[in-house]
């Protein structure tokens, strides 16, 4: 979102998968929703100012979509620390061809669908 050319705020959108590990057993896809953020740049940090999550239901299985080329560039502008307002954060890095999101203990490899689009890849 902007300003004339001043960059003040962003909006994400994509969809959770939720998985269950069995005792025992494997993973196994079991559920998804959607969500959207609302991301504001504050003194020159970005702050999850609003999160949805809806359409809770049982997991569709889809085909794989393939990855989509992206620029360097384009992605160097998605990097960056982001802070929700309880004080959580997300670190949005490149990782070469694709992103990587720490956040807590958790990092995740985003793959590219398009360049609005990007898909969870790999888990760390």
């Amino acid at each position: 979102m902007r300003d004339g050319a001043r960059l003040y705020g962003a909006v994400v959108s994509g969809e959770h998968r939720f998985y269950e590990i069995p005792k025992g057993g494997k993973e196994v896809l079991t559920g998804q929703a959607r969500f959207t953020h609302m991301l504001l740049l504050e003194g020159g940090q970005w702050k999850v100012s609003r999160v949805l999550s809806f359409d809770h239901g049982p997991a569709r299985q889809e085909s794989l979509r393939a990855e989509a080329s992206i620029s360097a560039a384009q992605l160097d502008q998605l990097a960056g620390h982001y802070v929700e307002k309880d004080g959580a954060f997300m670190d949005v890095r490149r990782d070469g061809k694709r992103l990587s999101v720490a956040s807590g203990p958790s990092v995740f490899v985003l793959k590219a669908a398009d360049k609005n689009e990007f898909l969870s890849a790999i888990a760390r």
